[in-house]
């Protein structure tokens, strides 16, 4: 288990008025084990912005957020706006840092880990279900890549117009989302997909994709397609003719 994952399992204590506020070499180590795109201001208060695509997901972060402050007995300063809400935290009974507000600032992180991250990948699944281009393309970093078995490696922005170039409709019945422990910016969807191709031909297999999220998990760095391409393969040939080399 690393540093920050020890923060995160501490429990907030109430911090008594004659205990100084950390400074100097204890306050660098805390900071050091939190890490995480956390700022110390002044030897005073740590203070972090998280991003969201939208006031939606932004609100329900908030809100876990305050969840566990109560739950903790602890509460920071919290500012939220569209896409963004930036936390403060100081005990205020010192005027100070306390290790509370490192272990705090630890928990809101494992919030941001993984709340979301079930929305990026459901909104990413629903705007390729309806063929939405923007849509889609919107979930992903504007470098991103594709792996897929049919395609190869393709930019995303590129790989989803060839994809809805050669779709006429699809269907996708999600059966679970999967969450890594280990590394907080890695999901996996499990789904069927049935894809009716531009020539009406229709093939369904069950799909995995693996899914790299940005830092704050607002966007798609890249994605993996896994699955049995045999059958498809011969009907996407077909749809292709001359151009498929499979």
């Amino acid at each position: 288990m690393d540093s920050h994952c020890k923060l995160s399992t501490k429990k907030c204590v109430p911090c008594h008025k004659d205990i100084p506020p950390l400074k100097g070499q204890e306050l660098a180590e805390l900071h050091k084990q939190l890490g995480n795109g956390w700022t110390v201001v002044d030897e005073h208060h740590l203070e972090k912005e998280y991003r969201f695509p939208d006031f939606r997901q932004a609100l329900i972060f908030t809100n876990k957020v305050g969840a566990i402050a109560e739950e903790e007995g602890h509460h920071p300063d919290v500012l939220l706006s569209y896409g963004k809400v930036k936390i403060q935290l100081w005990t205020h009974k010192i005027d100070g840092l306390s290790e509370s507000d490192f272990v705090l600032a630890a928990k809101c992180d494992e919030v941001d880990g993984s709340p979301h991250q079930q929305e990026v990948v459901k909104a990413y699944l629903h705007a390729l279900e309806k063929g939405n281009y923007e849509e889609v393309v919107k979930q992903f970093t504007h470098d991103a890549v594709v792996h897929s078995p049919l395609y190869g490696e393709v930019e995303a922005i590129k790989f989803y117009r060839q994809l809805f170039s050669d779709t006429k409709s699809s269907k996708i019945e999600l059966k679970t989302i999967f969450s890594s422990h280990d590394n907080p910016h890695c999901v996996a969807a499990h789904f069927v997909y049935t894809w009716r191709m531009k020539d009406d031909a229709v093939v369904q297999f069950e799909c995995v994709d693996l899914f790299e999220l940005s830092p704050q998990n607002v966007k798609i760095k890249s994605l993996t397609i896994i699955y049995d391409t045999y059958h498809t393969r011969k009907k996407f040939a077909n749809s292709h003719p001359g151009n498929f080399t499979g």
